[in-house]
């Protein structure tokens, strides 16, 4: 099915509701957040029950956003809240994998419409409608659409949270990933009232001293290959804690090594308790998507992500020399000597 139908038979499938939950992957961020509070407010104003279920906390850089005090929280464990019951839709946004619902995966496969929006190449392909297109720089967008699609008026309680889930996944409209639909979108949401500096405040000017004081000595940890082509950080839980930092308020940190002169593989390793998790990035022609999937992870080919266990050290070693076999392996297949170019 291509995209367009399959945007309608999402959209057809949200006509026809009564009661939706909308939810995103674990540690949600802003794409998966913003998508799921801007398409529950335009879907009320049809009359639609919906309700946002998160399988963990919002960051606290997202409070800011309409609904976000209404938002259910389902941790492992603990029992789904009866306003979760008899939901006749369940939609993921911004997820690959139906695991990464946590706690609610049962809810939602128990649903009679499971649909699955999301732009990771990644996605596994779950749920019994789905809309999965990788040219979208971001679910928010997607999520615009639909609303467009169904006719929803486009208020500010819509657009300032899916304005905020473009943002993110752009950086802001600097990743390659961004298009004229992209500026199509924003163009709309700031013409019904967003306010783009009210959005840079909240995501990148609402950091805590002790925050910086962590990237500080995050940054003391920065390394490269001889040859600059791969940098690393790594980000300890002793660290973490000495800077009162809870593991959901981790500033984005993958972007230090990714900005060096010479880069064009970056990875940052945040110790967990029993694992590793690991953010990817790219700023050439080598994918990192692929080395993600084969350690049970997904994503993008320029950022992906994946969790090891272990300790930091062995993942340290494993994803270096993933990283620098990809690289080497890019070139021998052109018969191209040194490194790939970079072309972000």
């Amino acid at each position: 099915m291509d995209s367009e139908r399959a945007r309608s038979s999402v959209a057809s499938v949200l006509r026809r509701a009564r009661t939706v939950v909308l939810s995103s992957h674990e540690k949600v961020d802003a794409d998966g957040a913003g998508s799921a509070l801007g398409l529950a407010a335009g879907l009320r104003t049809f009359g639609v029950s919906a309700v946002v279920a998160l399988p963990s906390p919002l960051p606290e850089n997202l409070r800011f956003l309409p609904g976000a005090a209404e938002c259910v929280v389902a941790g492992p464990g603990t029992p789904l809240p009866a306003t979760l019951d008899g939901a006749d839709v369940f939609l993921s946004l911004d997820c690959g994998a139906a695991s990464r619902l946590g706690a609610l995966r049962p809810l939602a496969e128990s649903c009679p419409a499971f649909v699955n929006v999301d732009h990771h190449a990644s996605n596994e392909g779950f749920g019994n409608h789905r809309w999965v297109d990788e040219s979208y720089a971001a679910v928010g967008v997607m999520a615009f659409e639909l609303l467009c699609e169904l006719g929803a008026p486009l208020s500010l309680e819509v657009c300032l949270p899916l304005y905020t889930a473009l943002v993110y996944d752009t950086g802001g409209f600097a990743f390659s990933n961004t298009d004229p639909r992209s500026h199509r979108m924003a163009a709309a949401c700031i013409g019904r009232g967003v306010r783009p500096e009210v959005v840079t405040a909240a995501l990148h000017r609402s950091r805590s001293l002790d925050s910086w004081k962590f990237s500080a000595e995050a940054i003391a940890t920065l390394r490269t290959s001889p040859d600059g082509a791969v940098a690393w950080m790594t980000l300890t839980r002793e660290m973490m804690g000495r800077h009162g930092l809870a593991e959901g308020r981790i500033p984005e940190l993958v972007e230090i090594p990714v900005s060096l002169a010479s880069t064009r593989i970056a990875f940052l390793l945040t110790e967990v308790e029993g694992a590793v998790r690991v953010s990817l990035r790219s700023r050439c022609p080598v994918g990192v998507q692929e080395i993600a999937a084969r350690h049970g992870g997904g994503g993008h080919a320029r950022a992906a992500g994946m969790t090891l266990p272990g300790t930091l050290e062995a993942a340290e070693a494993l994803v270096r020399a993933e990283v620098e076999a990809a690289l080497g392996a890019w070139s021998r297949a052109r018969r191209e000597t040194g490194l790939p170019p970079q072309d972000a």
